[in-house]
């Protein structure tokens, strides 16, 4: 309960003993997304950065943040802008271990502005040192649904059953991409870049250990995102309000 309150500064959460307790032989991706929170007799927007186990699809709270319009009236402005989310991704980014930069092979997170102009913001800054960036799949699903196009749909749900292998990884991706026959070149869009995202993210993977030979990216999305996030940002309201 204390430890979560001593991880409270500048009215933020911030914890980077969890990004020090990462295993050596395991990827990891940087999931950022808001959510809405409900604590009478307030409503909340929360800004989140999670450290996700992509073998088992264990999610930890590494960063939140209210993102809910400013008390002061004058400015009338969102907490949390796209300058704020790149600055707080070099936060994050710098408090890893170095012995461990190469576990974090993704950051995922969907495609609202906001986040989009943040992650250029941070590639900027990071260089080579920020992960590959992939939009959640659960969202591009969402818009292949949108479109009604249901052979991109089909083509996303085979590559998150895939099992990838080290040796044909990219010739996988490939063949996915040649069978898919649907012709709204929005949603092929999103679906080639996903596809790009992934092939760089999957070289990661295999670079961290030469045991991991097969590797299958169902945990690489937001989906469960929101719901671990409210539980953990009620868990840390609750340990506040308790020392109150």
């Amino acid at each position: 309960m204390e430890g979560h309150i001593k991880r409270l500064i500048n009215g933020a959460y911030f914890d980077p003993d969890v990004l020090c307790e990462m295993e050596e032989s395991v990827p990891y991706s940087l999931n950022i997304d808001e959510f809405w929170h409900h604590t009478l007799p307030f409503v909340h927007k929360i800004f989140v950065v999670l450290l996700t186990n992509l073998n088992t699809g264990h999610m930890k709270l590494v960063y939140a943040a209210n993102c809910c319009p400013s008390a002061r009236t004058e400015t009338k402005r969102f907490l949390t802008d796209s300058e704020e989310v790149a600055v707080t991704l070099l936060k994050v980014m710098y408090q890893v271990p170095p012995c461990r930069l190469k576990n974090i092979v993704a950051l995922v997170s969907d495609r609202n502005k906001m986040n989009v102009r943040a992650l250029e913001d941070a590639e900027k800054m990071l260089g080579r040192n920020l992960p590959p960036v992939i939009f959640d799949s659960t969202q591009i699903a969402s818009k292949f649904n949108m479109e009604k196009d249901p052979f991109t749909r089909a083509s996303m749900e085979e590559i998150l059953a895939t099992l990838f292998k080290r040796e044909s990884y990219k010739s996988q991706l490939d063949d996915i991409e040649t069978m898919c026959n649907g012709s709204n070149y929005k949603t092929l869009q999103l679906l080639w870049g996903f596809s790009t995202s992934l092939e760089k993210i999957l070289k990661k993977v295999f670079d961290i250990d030469a045991s991991i030979t097969t590797f299958n990216v169902g945990h690489l999305s937001n989906d469960k995102l929101e719901a671990y996030g409210r539980s953990a940002v009620s868990q840390i309201n609750l340990s506040f309000s308790k020392l109150l």
